[in-house]
């Protein structure tokens, strides 16, 4: 398998097991651990279902042909998501669960990128 292959698996799996948590227990996650119930909990329990499609989405698309168009926009996408949580985790006050986010987001996101930098016909 390629390491774009595993790339995709890497992020099927860190999406789906985070959406799955987020929909069985929302205040598992530590975005989320003041969310116990009610709408909000509801929003999050939406969000996992939306990141879990997400994740089955990369695993299935991991052997596609890299000249996919629908491969390579999934990447793009996922390589938006990782970017926008990196500043998140960033951005919030030092803390060990926005260093394991900075830790599992940020070589997704440069994953991402230097893969679409290698495929020519975006």
């Amino acid at each position: 398998m390629s390491w774009v292959s595993w790339l995709f698996l890497a992020n099927g799996a860190v999406e789906c097991s985070a959406g799955l948590v987020a929909f069985i227990k929302p205040s598992a996650l530590p975005t989320f651990t003041t969310i116990r119930d009610g709408q909000p909990a509801i929003a999050v329990r939406w969000w996992g279902t939306a990141v879990t499609a997400l994740g089955l989405a990369t695993v299935i698309a991991r052997n596609a042909p890299d000249k996919d168009v629908g491969k390579q926009a999934l990447a793009a996408g996922m390589l938006l998501y990782h970017v926008v949580l990196c500043y998140y985790c960033a951005k919030k006050q030092a803390g060990q669960s926005n260093a394991a986010g900075l830790a599992i987001h940020g070589p997704l996101a440069l994953g991402f990128a230097c893969w679409l930098s290698t495929v020519r016909n975006l």
